[in-house]
């Protein structure tokens, strides 16, 4: 089989008849989306083919006006193996975001983050500096910036080097940036994800 094919077939005794899509995931694993239904049976005639297209849906049907896929039981069956995929395979996929990197000896805001939603976004500070070092969140294109918090509790200021994940952006449009503010030494700065 190849991928997206569906495979139909009667049960022993023709009672059941089933459908099974299959998808390659993108590390070579397969991936079946599997529905029976009861009825069915007899011999593979025409009569007994339009019968099951009526139940499992021909692949020829038309599609409904918002879809690509058809209306029937295929149709379905084809959105449940794109739907897999997308669950499966994306967060196997690498990050697009674009990493932000920075050195500083004095008061500094890093440029923006943008990052891809519902992965963790990862600080590391490294260097031989004291002060402090905040990630901060804007919803308005940087316009104004507020530090993140929990519970109404700052979350994510940093007085030492570090090398952790500090964030999960849930909204797009956010973007994210570190503020240091130095009293001495250098402080090297990097978001990703």
């Amino acid at each position: 089989m190849a991928d997206g094919d569906i495979f139909r077939a009667d049960e022993v005794g023709g009672e059941t008849l089933q459908a099974l899509v299959e998808i390659t995931t993108a590390s070579g694993r397969k991936a079946f989306a599997h529905a029976a239904l009861a009825g069915g049976g007899g011999a593979a005639n025409a009569a007994n083919q339009t019968a099951g297209n009526t139940r499992l849906g021909a692949v020829d049907e038309a599609a409904p006006a918002d879809d690509t896929a058809s209306s029937g039981l295929n149709g379905r069956l084809q959105r449940i193996a794109q739907r897999l995929t997308t669950a499966l395979i994306t967060p196997l996929l690498a990050a697009t975001s674009s990493p932000v990197t920075g050195t500083s000896n004095a008061t500094v805001n890093s440029t923006a983050f943008t990052p891809n939603l519902g992965r963790p976004i990862n600080i590391m500070l490294t260097g031989t500096w004291t002060g402090s070092v905040t990630f901060q969140r804007s919803v308005d294109g940087g316009a104004t910036w507020q530090g993140v918090t929990i519970g109404g509790v700052a979350w994510a200021v940093f007085t030492a080097n570090c090398n952790e994940p500090v964030w999960e952006p849930t909204e797009a449009g956010a973007t994210f940036r570190v503020a240091a503010v130095l009293t001495t030494g250098n402080i090297s700065y990097r978001i990703a994800q």
